[in-house]
């Protein structure tokens, strides 16, 4: 099935505020305001040579779409320097298209004291599948940076989902260009007080299903991403300077039976794991 590759390009039209620069522990984001009056969370790239970390974001978010796994909406943002004094960066940083995610209402930021919660049964089975959806998205692209310390999701309330955000650290850590491997438990969110709360009481006895459904559904979405992905290439900035023939031969390796099968079967070990202790 061809995916709608229609990317969304949008300028800044208003100054950013000391406010507007986001002190985070990894890319120092900037919160902007677009000409279709959304806020978007902005990455830049500071670098002269080609944009990986925009990329890693970029594709995530458009294998997640294809995947049906919800995410914030994203666009490709000119920042006008003069709306971003406040922020003190250099001048190449608005250069380039930034990668945008539009910020979203009526969620709440994942965070240690978020295991609180409690759901009614049927709530609490459509955030499970949601969870681990994105627990073997994670396994499968080598997140990692969405762990017990750094959750790197919101919640929706209104509709009981997780939405994962925050994807530079893909392919063991932005490095597309090394050889690939698996994270490990500690960097999976399967290893977490989360896990816990939604499978080792309330889903204990309904993971099974959750876990079959959730390995049919990735199957079929490695498929998807996989016809689609020189659709996807076709879309990216010139200005990131990203050579697409290379990204295709270095990304080759998500779509084969034996990487797929990897996924599975560690995405399993790392469940028997957790529902052990």
């Amino acid at each position: 099935m061809q995916y709608d590759m229609e990317i969304k390009v949008l300028n800044s039209i208003a100054q950013l505020t000391a406010a507007d620069c986001l002190q985070t522990n990894g890319s120092k984001p900037l919160r902007v305001l677009c000409e279709d009056f959304n806020y978007y969370i902005c990455k830049y790239f500071r670098g002269v040579g080609p944009a990986y970390s925009l990329f890693n974001e970029f594709i995530a978010s458009l294998f997640l779409s294809i995947s049906e796994i919800e995410a914030p909406e994203f666009a490709l943002v000119n920042l006008n320097s003069h709306h971003a004094k406040v922020a003190n960066l250099p001048k190449i940083c608005f250069e380039i298209p930034c990668y945008g995610s539009r910020k979203m209402d009526h969620v709440q930021e994942v965070d240690s004291f978020f295991p609180g919660f409690s759901f009614s049964s049927a709530k609490a089975s459509y955030a499970g599948y949601t969870f681990l959806q994105v627990a073997l998205f994670d396994i499968w692209l080598s997140n990692e940076d969405r762990r017990n310390d750094n959750f790197n999701m919101l919640f929706d309330y209104s509709h009981y989902k997780f939405i994962p955000i925050d994807h530079v650290q893909i392919f063991n850590g932005n490095n597309l260009d090394k050889e690939p491997e698996l994270i490990t438990f500690d960097e999976s969110i399967i290893n977490s007080m989360l896990f816990v709360k939604l499978f080792s009481r309330i889903l204990h006895d309904e993971i099974q299903g959750l876990r079959l459904q959730t390995i049919n559904h990735f199957n079929q979405n490695c498929h998807k991403c996989h016809e689609n992905l020189p659709d996807i290439l076709q879309t990216l900035p010139p200005q990131w300077r990203l050579d697409k023939e290379y990204l295709a031969a270095r990304m080759s390796y998500l779509f084969t039976d034996e990487w797929i099968k990897r996924s599975i079967n560690t995405f399993n070990e790392f469940l028997q794991i957790s529902l052990k202790r």
